[in-house]
């Protein structure tokens, strides 16, 4: 059985400099990493770069709304890419879902990172287009992460984990890790959050059939 390591971060939520980061998420060893408050503004696209190479990962997806992409490691092979708006109705930065198709070791997976809206109202408006968006044109197994801005228990987070089961779920207003069925979970834990300026992400090992 092939393994993937998916780790989801918020990287602007990092205190420390970008070699810190850098350093920070070499020592999680991801294969994928689910990127949420990436760069958007002036030079967005050398900036992300920029982190994918302290990282020592490569940027697979190339849309700057949202601050959403997704980074891998180069042992991982990107099929296709995929991005989506999804309704706004404040004026508040863009929610969207950036995702690719990737194989590793033979084996094919979707990836996705997402972030929903920071009002409860518009975060219920945009979960038909959410679910749409992560379930169209793929039959092979699904993990996403990112900021849903709910916790367990809360509508949008439980119709989401309904579909694809939460790995692990940091505060409401951190990241959360979601992963299909099809895919066994053979470890899953918070990282960083520390007094070092880490952000706070996820990071899971998932078992592909």
């Amino acid at each position: 059985m092939s393994e993937l390591r998916v780790m989801t971060l918020s990287v602007g939520s990092s205190g420390a400099g970008i070699e810190a980061l850098g350093e920070f998420v070499r020592s999680c060893v991801p294969d994928v990493l689910l990127v949420q408050a990436a760069p958007q503004f002036l030079r967005w696209r050398s900036k992300r770069a920029a982190i994918a190479r302290v990282c020592g990962l490569v940027v697979a997806t190339a849309d700057r709304p949202g601050g959403l992409c997704v980074m891998t490691a180069l042992r991982v092979d990107v099929v296709d890419t995929s991005f989506s708006l999804l309704t706004k109705e404040s004026r508040r930065l863009e929610s969207a879902i950036s995702a690719a198709t990737v194989r590793s070791g033979g084996v094919m997976s979707r990836v996705a990172s997402m972030q929903l809206g920071a009002d409860a109202g518009e975060r219920r408006l945009q979960l038909p287009a959410l679910v749409s968006a992560l379930s169209a044109g793929s039959t092979v197994p699904l993990v996403v992460g990112g900021i849903l801005n709910e916790g367990p228990g809360q509508p949008v987070f439980d119709e989401v984990a309904e579909r694809w089961p939460c790995c692990l779920a940091a505060p409401a207003t951190g990241p959360a890790l979601f992963a299909d069925r099809s895919l066994s979970v053979v470890s899953c834990e918070a990282v960083g959050g520390g007094a070092g300026g880490q952000p706070q992400g996820v990071l899971a090992v998932l078992g592909l059939a």
